[in-house]
Protein backbone atom coordinates (compact mmCIF):
# COMPACT_ATOMS: atom_id res chain seq x y z
CA UNK A 1 0.00 0.00 0.00
CA UNK A 2 1.40 3.47 -0.71
CA UNK A 3 2.45 6.01 1.50
CA UNK A 4 -0.93 8.75 2.25
CA UNK A 5 0.34 11.93 0.28
CA UNK A 6 0.15 13.67 3.64
CA UNK A 7 2.18 13.65 6.66
CA UNK A 8 0.70 14.14 10.00
CA UNK A 9 2.68 15.68 13.28
CA UNK A 10 1.91 17.08 16.26
CA UNK A 11 3.32 19.96 18.33
CA UNK A 12 3.02 19.73 22.08
CA UNK A 13 4.97 21.75 24.63
CA UNK A 14 4.43 23.94 27.78
CA UNK A 15 4.09 27.71 27.17
CA UNK A 16 7.15 28.37 28.32
CA UNK A 17 9.48 26.40 25.54
CA UNK A 18 7.21 27.66 22.50
CA UNK A 19 7.34 31.42 23.29
CA UNK A 20 10.40 33.12 24.33
CA UNK A 21 11.07 35.17 27.86
CA UNK A 22 10.53 38.31 25.88
CA UNK A 23 7.31 37.58 24.20
CA UNK A 24 5.39 35.40 26.68
CA UNK A 25 4.22 38.11 28.87
CA UNK A 26 0.29 38.81 26.94
CA UNK A 27 0.29 34.64 26.78
CA UNK A 28 0.62 35.10 30.77
CA UNK A 29 -2.79 36.25 31.11
CA UNK A 30 -4.54 33.49 29.67
CA UNK A 31 -1.99 30.48 29.75
CA UNK A 32 -0.17 29.27 32.36
CA UNK A 33 3.56 29.96 31.82
CA UNK A 34 4.20 25.78 32.38
CA UNK A 35 0.49 24.93 30.55
CA UNK A 36 0.90 22.82 27.64
CA UNK A 37 -0.84 23.65 24.59
CA UNK A 38 -0.54 21.40 21.50
CA UNK A 39 -1.46 21.82 17.82
CA UNK A 40 -2.15 19.38 14.42
CA UNK A 41 0.00 19.67 11.51
CA UNK A 42 -0.91 18.19 8.19
CA UNK A 43 1.63 19.03 5.52
CA UNK A 44 1.79 17.14 1.88
CA UNK A 45 4.59 14.59 1.76
CA UNK A 46 6.69 15.86 -0.81
CA UNK A 47 6.81 19.58 0.83
CA UNK A 48 10.17 19.74 0.17
CA UNK A 49 10.21 19.24 -3.39
CA UNK A 50 7.34 21.61 -3.66
CA UNK A 51 8.41 24.03 -0.84
CA UNK A 52 7.09 26.94 -0.19
CA UNK A 53 4.02 25.98 0.86
CA UNK A 54 1.12 28.17 1.76
CA UNK A 55 -0.51 27.70 5.45
CA UNK A 56 -4.26 27.38 6.35
CA UNK A 57 -4.44 28.42 10.36
CA UNK A 58 -7.54 26.99 11.38
CA UNK A 59 -9.75 28.07 14.20
CA UNK A 60 -12.20 24.98 15.14
CA UNK A 61 -15.37 24.91 16.73
CA UNK A 62 -15.14 21.86 18.35
CA UNK A 63 -11.65 22.14 19.95
CA UNK A 64 -9.72 19.89 17.70
CA UNK A 65 -7.37 21.48 15.78
CA UNK A 66 -7.00 17.96 13.11
CA UNK A 67 -8.08 18.61 9.56
CA UNK A 68 -11.43 17.74 8.35
CA UNK A 69 -10.65 14.37 6.27
CA UNK A 70 -12.40 15.79 3.33
CA UNK A 71 -10.09 18.67 2.81
CA UNK A 72 -7.24 16.73 3.17
CA UNK A 73 -6.54 16.04 -0.43
CA UNK A 74 -7.20 19.36 -1.42
CA UNK A 75 -4.64 20.84 1.09
CA UNK A 76 -2.19 18.51 -0.75
CA UNK A 77 -3.47 19.52 -4.16
CA UNK A 78 -2.77 23.52 -3.40
CA UNK A 79 0.30 22.86 -1.67
CA UNK A 80 -0.77 24.01 1.45
CA UNK A 81 0.13 23.23 5.26
CA UNK A 82 -2.20 22.66 7.74
CA UNK A 83 -2.03 24.05 11.50
CA UNK A 84 -4.64 23.75 14.08
CA UNK A 85 -5.01 24.28 17.64
CA UNK A 86 -6.55 21.59 20.13
CA UNK A 87 -8.13 22.71 22.91
CA UNK A 88 -9.32 25.91 20.95
CA UNK A 89 -13.26 25.26 20.20
CA UNK A 90 -16.16 27.63 21.35
CA UNK A 91 -16.08 26.81 24.83
CA UNK A 92 -12.85 28.68 25.37
CA UNK A 93 -11.96 32.63 25.67
CA UNK A 94 -11.61 34.26 22.50
CA UNK A 95 -8.40 35.84 23.55
CA UNK A 96 -7.17 32.44 24.61
CA UNK A 97 -8.04 31.61 20.60
CA UNK A 98 -6.60 34.15 19.32
CA UNK A 99 -3.63 33.78 20.79
CA UNK A 100 -3.07 29.84 19.91
CA UNK A 101 -4.01 31.09 16.35
CA UNK A 102 -1.04 34.08 16.52
CA UNK A 103 1.23 31.03 18.18
CA UNK A 104 0.10 28.54 15.12
CA UNK A 105 1.88 30.79 12.26
CA UNK A 106 5.31 31.02 14.21
CA UNK A 107 5.39 27.66 14.53
CA UNK A 108 4.15 26.37 11.31
CA UNK A 109 7.29 28.87 10.12
CA UNK A 110 9.34 27.20 12.23
CA UNK A 111 8.57 23.78 11.02
CA UNK A 112 8.24 24.19 7.46
CA UNK A 113 9.05 26.42 4.08
CA UNK A 114 6.20 28.98 4.11
CA UNK A 115 5.41 31.13 1.63
CA UNK A 116 4.72 34.33 3.05
CA UNK A 117 2.02 35.52 0.61
CA UNK A 118 -0.10 32.67 1.62
CA UNK A 119 -0.52 32.69 4.81
CA UNK A 120 -4.56 32.32 5.66
CA UNK A 121 -6.87 32.54 8.46
CA UNK A 122 -9.89 30.26 8.35
CA UNK A 123 -12.40 28.66 11.07
CA UNK A 124 -15.60 27.74 11.17
CA UNK A 125 -18.67 28.74 13.27
CA UNK A 126 -17.05 30.58 16.26
CA UNK A 127 -13.87 29.88 15.42
CA UNK A 128 -15.22 31.75 12.53
CA UNK A 129 -16.31 34.58 14.56
CA UNK A 130 -12.86 35.05 15.86
CA UNK A 131 -10.67 34.59 12.80
CA UNK A 132 -13.26 37.78 11.40
CA UNK A 133 -12.42 39.47 14.88
CA UNK A 134 -8.62 39.05 14.25
CA UNK A 135 -8.82 40.60 10.42
CA UNK A 136 -9.30 44.21 11.28
CA UNK A 137 -6.51 43.65 14.63
CA UNK A 138 -4.14 41.51 13.13
CA UNK A 139 -3.98 42.31 8.96
CA UNK A 140 -0.14 41.71 9.40
CA UNK A 141 -0.07 38.44 10.08
CA UNK A 142 -1.95 37.18 7.58
CA UNK A 143 -3.03 37.69 3.45
CA UNK A 144 -6.31 36.09 3.32
CA UNK A 145 -9.51 34.81 5.32
CA UNK A 146 -12.20 32.24 4.99
CA UNK A 147 -15.08 32.82 7.48
CA UNK A 148 -17.17 29.42 7.54
CA UNK A 149 -20.84 29.84 9.25
CA UNK A 150 -20.20 32.37 10.93
CA UNK A 151 -18.99 36.28 11.13
CA UNK A 152 -18.25 39.31 12.96
CA UNK A 153 -17.71 42.69 12.26
CA UNK A 154 -15.78 45.29 14.12
CA UNK A 155 -17.56 48.03 16.39
CA UNK A 156 -18.47 51.48 15.88
CA UNK A 157 -15.32 52.89 15.06
CA UNK A 158 -13.58 51.92 11.59
CA UNK A 159 -10.59 49.30 11.86
CA UNK A 160 -6.87 51.67 12.61
CA UNK A 161 -5.10 49.03 9.71
CA UNK A 162 -7.41 49.64 7.20
CA UNK A 163 -5.02 50.33 4.41
CA UNK A 164 -3.09 47.21 5.25
CA UNK A 165 -6.85 45.43 5.39
CA UNK A 166 -7.36 46.62 1.55
CA UNK A 167 -4.36 44.80 0.55
CA UNK A 168 -5.72 41.06 1.64
CA UNK A 169 -8.15 38.77 0.87
CA UNK A 170 -11.77 37.62 2.20
CA UNK A 171 -14.05 34.75 1.60
CA UNK A 172 -17.53 34.50 3.46
CA UNK A 173 -18.92 31.34 3.51
CA UNK A 174 -22.59 30.41 4.51
CA UNK A 175 -24.97 27.34 3.72
CA UNK A 176 -28.19 28.22 2.29
CA UNK A 177 -29.92 26.41 4.94
CA UNK A 178 -27.59 28.07 7.67
CA UNK A 179 -29.31 29.89 10.51
CA UNK A 180 -26.17 32.06 9.89
CA UNK A 181 -26.56 33.19 6.35
CA UNK A 182 -27.83 36.61 7.17
CA UNK A 183 -25.52 37.26 9.45
CA UNK A 184 -22.80 35.86 7.36
CA UNK A 185 -24.41 38.14 4.03
CA UNK A 186 -24.41 41.51 6.42
CA UNK A 187 -20.81 41.18 7.51
CA UNK A 188 -19.24 40.62 4.39
CA UNK A 189 -21.71 43.61 3.32
CA UNK A 190 -19.32 45.76 6.41
CA UNK A 191 -16.44 44.80 4.87
CA UNK A 192 -17.05 45.77 1.38
CA UNK A 193 -18.73 49.40 2.52
CA UNK A 194 -15.52 49.92 4.81
CA UNK A 195 -13.46 50.16 1.45
CA UNK A 196 -12.28 46.46 0.92
CA UNK A 197 -12.01 45.36 -2.55
CA UNK A 198 -11.57 41.90 -2.47
CA UNK A 199 -14.03 40.46 -0.59
CA UNK A 200 -16.40 37.41 -1.76
CA UNK A 201 -19.70 36.05 -0.49
CA UNK A 202 -20.54 32.42 -1.72
CA UNK A 203 -23.65 30.70 -0.74
CA UNK A 204 -24.00 27.15 -0.70
CA UNK A 205 -26.94 25.77 -1.93
CA UNK A 206 -28.55 23.26 0.56
CA UNK A 207 -25.79 23.68 3.07
CA UNK A 208 -26.80 23.98 6.86
CA UNK A 209 -24.54 24.48 9.36
CA UNK A 210 -21.98 22.55 8.67
CA UNK A 211 -18.49 22.88 6.97
CA UNK A 212 -18.21 22.96 3.33
CA UNK A 213 -16.99 20.45 1.11
CA UNK A 214 -12.94 20.47 -0.58
CA UNK A 215 -14.99 22.12 -4.21
CA UNK A 216 -16.04 25.27 -1.80
CA UNK A 217 -13.14 25.23 -0.09
CA UNK A 218 -10.73 25.30 -3.11
CA UNK A 219 -12.56 27.94 -4.68
CA UNK A 220 -11.81 29.95 -1.64
CA UNK A 221 -8.44 29.04 -1.83
CA UNK A 222 -8.05 29.86 -5.43
CA UNK A 223 -10.01 33.45 -4.51
CA UNK A 224 -7.58 34.28 -2.00
CA UNK A 225 -4.39 33.22 -4.10
CA UNK A 226 -5.60 35.73 -7.18
CA UNK A 227 -7.15 38.27 -4.32
CA UNK A 228 -5.22 41.14 -4.37
CA UNK A 229 -3.24 40.60 -7.36
CA UNK A 230 0.65 39.36 -6.61
CA UNK A 231 3.42 41.15 -8.18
Amino acid sequence: MPPLPWVDTTVEAPLSQLVGADDIAPFLAYFGRDETLRWRISAPRDAAARAPQGLVVFVSANGSGTVPAMWRPLLVEKNLVWIGADDAGNDASTQRRVLQALLAARLAARAHDIDPRRIYLAGFSGGSRVASRMAPLYPQAFRGYVFMGGASAWGREPPRDLPLMRERGYVFVNGSDDFNLDEGRSVSRRFRGAGLDHVEFIEVPGLDHHLPDAAVLGWAIDYLDAHPPRE
